[in-house]
């Protein structure tokens, strides 16, 4: 977290980070550097950063607290103590949500913010939503889901393949080159292996011959599928065992 401080004359920028042991904390304060004589200014260079005028001079340190809280409560960070339920500074609760350090009380700031149209993003990093950000993203996942209904409905899905199956080493399946965002399309039959200049690249087999795809529209029957919503996208995953190059 970014943290607006001042030393004598400077306003001063500040990395400031949180780590939690059970009910100990221990808070970082990274120096960073000064900005500007002028609050004003140095608020307009770092919009999303908190002013804490009580953070003073230009040494970086380390702060700990020991004090055992209750549950429900703040375990760390100025409001350490206070009943999340009773917090109105909703800033700081996404602050304290989005904190890698924050493990167990996630769900305590769920209550008061997703009321309020907040939306939480679980992931390998935590993130919870503007109400702002939220819209997008569902509005995001609204238009990805009328593709998905569309493509059950069919059962089938058309692509424009843009090279031959690959395989990134993630899994066992072969994965469909396309210039697609919304969708990703993995195959499961049957492939030949072939090898060019330096790279491995994959045929599907169909009726039992291997068949080049590369800038084909494919028909992808669709056996399974998945929905993954992230804070930035929204996409399909297809699986498929039958295709047909139209």
């Amino acid at each position: 977290m970014k943290v607006i401080g001042f030393a004598s004359k400077f306003y001063t920028l500040w990395e400031v980070n949180t780590f939690v042991e059970g009910n100990n904390s221990f808070t970082r304060y990274s120096f960073i550097k000064n900005i500007s004589f002028d609050l004003e200014v140095a608020k307009a260079k770092y919009p999303n950063a908190i002013v804490n005028l009580e953070l003073k001079g230009h040494r970086s340190f380390v702060s700990y607290d020991n004090t055992p809280v209750d549950d429900g409560c703040f375990r760390c960070g100025k409001y350490k103590g206070q009943k999340i339920s009773e917090c109105t500074d909703y800033s700081y609760m996404v602050w304290y949500f989005n904190s890698p350090a924050i493990m167990f009380e996630k769900q305590e700031i769920e209550k008061v913010l997703l009321p309020l149209g907040y939306k939480a993003i679980y992931g390998i990093c935590d993130r919870m939503l503007s109400p702002e950000e939220a819209e997008c993203i569902n509005n995001e996942y609204e238009r990805v889901l009328s593709i998905s209904e569309q493509i059950v409905e069919n059962g089938y899905y058309d692509i424009e393949s843009v090279g031959n199956l690959y395989n990134d080493g993630s899994e066992e399946d072969y994965l469909f080159r396309t210039n697609n965002p919304d969708i990703q399309v993995s195959y499961t039959g049957d492939v030949k292996e072939m090898y060019y200049s330096g790279y491995y690249y994959y045929l599907p087999v169909i009726n039992g011959k291997s068949k080049k795809i590369k800038n084909k529209t494919i028909r992808v029957y669709v056996s399974d599928y998945d929905i993954t919503q992230t804070e930035y996208w929204s996409r399909i995953y297809i699986k498929t065992n039958r295709i047909e190059i139209l």
